[in-house]
């Protein structure tokens, strides 16, 4: 019998140890698991569904993360999105997207760690599916354009920073 034929080899037998290295099982507030992903609401709305396609559209995006608790465990982030295309100062369309997903944590998180992994890690899982579904309504509606990957990082301090700044 050859190494080919035995029932536990693959292509990925060449792989010699995990590629990172596992979290100790015991080490507390370090997981954070999606475990849904949903549209909550979608809207689009033409306000000029005739114009000048060879003229340039500028596009604005709108975003905001919102995350709340349903239990100590649970939790569910809100990525909403707006996005606007304008030809000079006419506003063509205008799309509004609420996406959430439920998160599960495992262990014990301070309230800045879970700040941080609701706001800026579940965002950054949730964001490809949400601007998957933006651009499909926007292809569908034949205006082709490009949204950029906003860095909730950044997000995050700027909100923290206004928190702070209003008390």
């Amino acid at each position: 019998m050859s190494a080919s034929d035995t029932p536990s080899s693959s292509i990925f037998d060449f792989l010699q140890e995990p590629l990172a290295p596992a979290a100790p099982a015991s080490q507390p507030g370090k997981l954070v698991s999606m475990r849904a992903q949903y549209v909550v609401d979608l809207s689009f709305s033409f306000h000029q569904p005739f114009f000048d396609r060879r003229q340039q559209m500028a596009t604005r995006m709108g975003v905001h993360v919102d995350a709340s608790s349903h239990a100590a465990d649970m939790h569910e982030v809100r990525l909403s999105l707006k996005l606007e295309g304008h030809v000079g100062d006419t506003q063509i369309f205008e799309a509004e997207l609420v996406y959430g997903g439920l998160t599960w944590s495992e262990g014990s998180f301070t309230d800045d760690q879970l700040g941080i992994a609701l706001h800026v890690d579940a965002a950054n899982l949730l964001y490809p599916m949400a601007r998957q579904v933006l651009l499909d309504q926007m292809n569908c509606c034949g205006c082709a354009v490009a949204l950029p990957t906003p860095d909730f990082t950044v997000l995050y301090d700027r909100h923290l920073a206004s928190k702070a700044s209003s008390h």
